[in-house]
């Protein structure tokens, strides 16, 4: 489906100016309905990419949703591409203020049905969505490879699958790495770092020489996504991938069950975290360090699929 569209750069107010694009169909209506992108983990701007990796994940959706006649507003993250702010010293409810600042500005704009708007996350981004109708209600809900657990519970289970991967490793590497009580030494690190994040209170501290967003952290260890999600009461798509060593696929029901409104849940065979196929993932850090060679295929046409008889329905 070929469809004439209009993409501009916006500055959305709010504590910092965040730079945006907003893309506009090309349509006859007098209002068209909106959807807002929440990018997700990490320095990541409105495509969702990284200076050292494109995944253009927001980017290739919004082409797609703009076919089925959505406007749709990105921005890059605070302290990030062109917005205003640090990066580093962004909490979590400072992301979920952001979003709720371009909720706002998507909803301002003349064009854009305020009674029809979708707030759609990808990884962290479906966990600020969540946080974000806690706060403001919106008209429709499309989480992607989402969370139904705090960070720290997180964080957890993606330390003891990495433990469980170092026991399959053969070879002298994996004699190596016994010898070395490589799991123990891992085990003792995240418990130590865990510990130290706790209890500074500072905004940033150093691990290592590199810079972590304590504050950030210990936000997201104290929120609990399902609290918001059960107040979700409007059509929702959840998504998620049995490949995905980020999300456990198994999120997806729970997020499914824990929604009141009218809900579509899909968990694709072999899918990703970055919404690419991967028959080959096997463990956490070999998916991970795969994410290069899947950045390279576009975006997987199931997904794609889904998403478009989905938005279908929406605007029926």
């Amino acid at each position: 489906m070929q469809c004439d569209f209009m993409e501009k750069e916006v500055m959305i107010p709010g504590e910092y100016l965040l730079s945006a694009t907003i893309t506009i169909p090309k349509q006859e209506q007098a209002v068209i309905p909106g959807i807002l992108m929440i990018p997700g983990t990490g320095n990541v701007d409105r495509d969702e990419n990284f200076t050292f990796l494109s995944m253009n994940i927001l980017k290739d959706l919004s082409q797609v949703m703009v076919q089925e006649g959505f406007v749709t507003l990105r921005y890059d993250k605070r302290g990030v591409g062109k917005s205003g702010g640090s990066f580093y010293r962004a909490s979590f409810w400072d992301l979920v203020e952001d979003a709720k600042a371009a909720l706002d500005f998507l909803r301002a704009q003349p064009y854009v049905d305020r009674k029809r708007i979708i707030a759609l996350g990808h990884s962290e981004g479906a966990i600020i969505a969540a946080a974000l109708y806690g706060k403001v209600a919106v008209d429709g809900m499309i989480l992607l490879c989402g969370f139904a657990h705090s960070l720290e519970e997180i964080i957890e289970r993606r330390k003891n699958r990495i433990l469980q991967d170092l026991d399959h490793i053969k070879g002298i590497k994996g004699l190596l790495l016994r010898l070395l009580k490589a799991k123990a030494f891992l085990d003792w690190q995240y418990r130590a770092t865990k510990k130290k994040v706790m209890k500074d209170k500072r905004t940033v501290i150093r691990i290592k020489g590199k810079r972590l967003n304590v504050q950030w952290l210990r936000e997201h260890f104290q929120y609990n996504v399902m609290t918001d999600l059960k107040k979700v009461n409007c059509p929702t798509l959840v998504l998620g991938g049995s490949a995905d060593v980020q999300a456990a696929s198994s999120q997806v029901e729970e997020i499914a069950q824990a929604i009141k409104g009218p809900v579509e849940s899909h968990v694709i065979h072999n899918l990703s975290h970055i919404l690419r196929k991967d028959p080959m993932a096997g463990s956490v850090l070999g998916g991970i360090l795969d994410y290069w060679q899947q950045a390279e295929k576009p975006i997987d046409p199931e997904v794609i699929q889904i998403l478009t008889e989905w938005l279908k329905r929406f605007k029926e």
